[in-house]
């Protein structure tokens, strides 16, 4: 799913192409 070399965290990013911009992690909206 996600192109990063980070563990897949189990949470709801934000819904937007970052990777089309960055290389980053998307930004975790909920930390439930």
């Amino acid at each position: 799913q996600y192109k990063s070399d980070m563990t897949k965290i189990e949470i709801d990013f934000t819904d937007i192409d970052w990777n089309k911009d960055h290389q980053m992690p998307p930004t975790p909206v909920k930390k439930s």
